[in-house]
């Protein structure tokens, strides 16, 4: 894909650069809803990610956190 910037000159498409803003934003969609079940547990209970189908248990381990 070419681009031009608005005086017509050419610019050059950073491939890598693309590539590591596509992995980051691809890991933040699944983390946010992991994080999100995570926080909403209480200790002692059990949760399941989604799309995970296993079960977890969060600790009562005080010093976990």
């Amino acid at each position: 894909m070419k681009e031009f910037r608005e005086e017509g000159i050419f610019v050059e498409t950073k491939m890598l650069e693309v590539t590591i803003i596509s992995f980051a934003d691809n890991i933040d969609n699944y983390l946010e809803p992991a994080s999100k079940v995570i926080n909403d547990v209480e200790k002692g209970e059990k949760y399941e990610f989604p799309k995970a189908g296993v079960p977890y248990y969060k600790s009562l381990n005080p010093y976990y956190k």
